[in-house]
């Protein structure tokens, strides 16, 4: 929102499309993490945003060894190698989340925020009888 809002005060053109990814992105990432990351005024968020657009580029484009199967091992447009790097930030990325959070919720007094993270972590604590 503050994004249309100081498109509005300034004067300059809203991309809507990049308004509603953000919010659908914020929208999931909240119900999950219980933060925004489609922040433009923080590093973490605007990384997340870019992996997030970055696999959904690659994933759009028309790959070559799709149609030839005989390119699927020279890759010869880079697709796959750019997708598993992608792919490797972004499972970084969660993992360093889930980390960080199960530091919070060892930390003394820290609350549980009741969102899909925590579900997955006492789910996964419920069934193995220990933590994580």
């Amino acid at each position: 929102m503050s994004y249309i809002e100081n498109g509005c005060r300034t004067g300059t053109p809203i991309n809507i499309g990049l308004a509603a990814f953000n919010l659908i992105l914020n929208i999931l990432s909240r119900t999950i993490f219980s933060k925004d990351f489609a922040d433009p005024d923080t590093e973490g968020g605007t990384e997340f945003k870019d992996l997030i657009w970055g696999i959904m580029v690659e994933a759009g484009k028309p790959n070559l060894s799709e149609f030839f199967p005989a390119l699927k091992m020279l890759d010869p447009q880079g697709i796959r190698r750019r997708s598993e790097i992608l792919s490797t930030k972004l499972l970084s990325m969660f993992e360093s989340l889930v980390n960080e959070r199960l530091q919070e919720r060892k930390s003394l007094g820290s609350p549980t925020k009741n969102d899909v993270l925590d579900a997955l972590i006492d789910t996964i604590q419920d069934n193995n009888g220990e933590a994580v």
